[in-house]
């Protein structure tokens, strides 16, 4: 096998790898549209009326399996679902029992050193940005794979911000170690 063989499959590969973390981006956000547009496509007016119907379509089994797991949305929405059915048939009390419980607003803050505060979400664009050239890209996201250790180690960070910079951090990573492939050059020849 010859080094320019050896090359070309390498950039092939890496042409690859960044095509592959293109396309998943892309996954995430067309499936992230697609659910958001469920309710409308059954005719719910919103989300909440949605999981309630999809609750009410569930076996009793499936809700109680759901219901276990500790802080389960699904565990209130079936709460409710009880509560809709033992109040009876009066307008007033099922609009009263489905009213669902405001959801605790995500923390505001974007500063560390207030991690209970602390709700920065970290920059997907940087995944999909292909206008800057390889070294510029990759010191970027070497910083910002720096400042998501800080988050990740960061005791007291709120758990759904903490999962976006996680996930953030595994694409990240992938799309920088696609980048850091260096071809190795027999220099004997």
């Amino acid at each position: 096998m010859g080094t320019h063989s050896l090359i070309a499959r390498i950039e092939k590969h890496r042409r690859l790898s960044a095509e592959i973390v293109r396309l998943q981006v892309e996954i995430d956000r067309e499936r992230t549209a697609e659910l958001a547009a469920l309710p409308a496509s059954f005719g719910y007016p919103d989300m909440a009326s949605f999981i309630r119907a999809v609750v009410r379509a569930c076996p009793q089994a499936i809700r109680t399996k759901a219901a276990r797991s500790p802080g389960a949305k699904a565990k209130t929405i079936a709460q409710q679902v009880k509560v809709e059915t033992d109040t009876g048939g009066g307008m007033a009390k099922a609009a009263q029992a489905a009213q669902t419980p405001p959801e605790t607003p995500r923390p505001s803050g974007t500063s560390l050193d207030d991690p209970k505060n602390f709700g920065l979400l970290p920059d997907f664009g940087l995944l999909g940005t292909t206008s800057d050239a390889p070294g510029i890209r990759q010191a970027k996201l070497s910083e910002a794979l720096k400042f998501t250790q800080q988050v990740l180690h960061r005791s007291g960070v709120s758990a759904a911000v903490w999962r976006e910079w996680r996930q953030f951090e595994r694409k990240a990573g992938d799309l920088l170690r696609s980048l850091n492939t260096v071809p190795h050059v027999d220099e004997r020849q």
